[in-house]
């Protein structure tokens, strides 16, 4: 378990910046071990959200996660309903060009 962790860090010194998902992918491990991975390295400030980033026009924001004890960034308000309906509006314009 502690080599894992380990593990984990290694990935971030070698690739910076990763989201929970990324690093499950790169570790070869579980989304919920990743998780559990990172809350672990958060509580001793070693890693830190950097940033936020949404996927697709109506997913929550996911953190990207950063070595360091720097104070994590604010997470984004979510979006509204008008705002949602106006990227998907101008998603589904740009697909029928």
């Amino acid at each position: 378990m502690r080599d894992t962790h380990w593990h984990v860090m290694d990935l971030m010194l070698e690739h910076r910046q990763m989201t929970v998902h990324q690093i499950a992918a790169a570790a070869d491990i579980s989304v919920r071990q990743a998780q559990r991975i990172v809350a672990h390295w958060r509580g001793r400030q070693k890693l830190y959200v950097v940033r936020w980033v949404r996927i697709g026009t109506r997913g929550s924001p996911v953190a990207v996660y950063a070595l360091g004890g720097s104070p994590d960034a604010p997470k984004p308000t979510p979006l509204t309903a008008t705002e949602h309906q106006r990227a998907w509006r101008a998603k589904k314009r740009q697909s029928a060009v």
